[in-house]
């Protein structure tokens, strides 16, 4: 039960971060072609 609750965890936090990375390069994608346009 514990390896599966710390295995859910890692895929959890797995998700988030490539969620938040997803948003920060699409955030950098917007502010590049404001500034450039």
């Amino acid at each position: 039960m514990d390896q599966l609750e710390e295995r859910i965890r890692k895929v959890i936090l797995k998700v988030i971060v490539e969620t938040v990375l997803m948003a920060v390069i699409i955030v950098a994608m917007f502010y590049l072609a404001t500034v450039l346009l």
